[in-house]
């Protein structure tokens, strides 16, 4: 008896020239890794929560972003979770903090205290990235097709 084959199903590569590569090309923002010499300006500053204001402070950049809050508690984010978020703002993806939690779950799966505000904020800080609040959403600014809003940590 004859098996009946089915035909192998063949995958098609997405184009990497898509519109949003496009655009980030003609932009000059197109860096592959995410810019921490960016993020570094603000060491010392004093960040905000974009969704309650809560204060916090970043404190270094070693391995990892280290912050502390207000109340003197400590915390870090791996940067591995940078790079991630950033690839898919490169990618034209609008990232809420869902998004945000899931890529600290993926760049350290051990932790269990996920801080996707202080992370937004961290990001928001480096440009060209933008936020809308209601609900939290960051975005690249010349990949969007709306006005979001910049922010900027105050010095010490």
């Amino acid at each position: 008896m004859a098996e009946s084959r089915r035909p192998k199903r063949v995958r098609l590569k997405w184009n990497s020239q898509s519109s949003a590569d496009n655009k980030l090309a003609r932009s000059g923002l197109a860096r592959t890794v995410f810019p921490a010499d960016e993020l570094a300006r603000f060491v010392g500053y004093r960040f905000q929560t974009l969704d309650q204001g809560h204060t916090f402070y970043l404190r270094e950049l070693a391995g990892g972003v280290y912050y502390g809050r207000k109340t003197g508690s400590n915390s870090w984010l791996p940067i591995r979770a940078f790079q991630f978020a950033w690839h898919s703002l490169q990618s034209g993806a609008e990232v809420s903090l869902s998004d945000l939690e899931g890529f600290l779950r993926r760049a350290s799966p051990d932790r269990t205290d996920q801080d996707s505000s202080c992370f937004a904020s961290m990001l928001a800080s480096v440009e060209p990235v933008r936020y809308l609040k209601g609900p939290i959403r960051l975005f690249m600014a010349e990949l969007a097709a709306h006005d979001g809003m910049t922010y900027r940590p105050e010095q010490p």
